[in-house]
């Protein structure tokens, strides 16, 4: 599969502490593919972050870069391309990027591709 033109930046800021937060919906009558996500934290803590892909209901249906944040800033895992890419993901599904503990803030660099159905 190859892609022509400018990929989309979805995400490369902040999110808040303990929470989920979704950074992108596919819009009606696109699809979107999932070139490459990453997460890494922006703050000493101790928790995991992740980038998630949820369906339209709201269920998981992807669990990516998951990273054990203990005392490093800026780390990035290994993994951020994962086997499989792209991910194709259709209209209504969500990319959420997630931090799990009391005062970790994670970033998220979400990388793809919107293209008409």
């Amino acid at each position: 599969m190859e892609f022509h033109g400018p990929r989309t930046q979805i995400l490369d800021e902040g999110v808040a502490t303990n929470q989920t937060t979704i950074v992108y919906t596919v819009p009606a009558n696109k699809k979107f593919f999932l070139v490459e996500s990453m997460v890494h934290p922006t703050t000493v803590a101790i928790g995991i972050g992740y980038v998630e892909i949820r369906n339209g209901s709201g269920v998981r249906v992807r669990h990516l870069n998951q990273i054990n944040i203990d005392t490093q800033i800026g780390e990035s895992p290994a993994d951020h391309f994962n086997p499989g890419w792209p991910i194709e993901l259709p209209e209504g599904y969500d990319i959420t990027i997630v931090s799990n503990a009391a005062g970790l803030t994670v970033e998220g660099d979400i990388f793809g591709f919107e293209v008409d159905v």
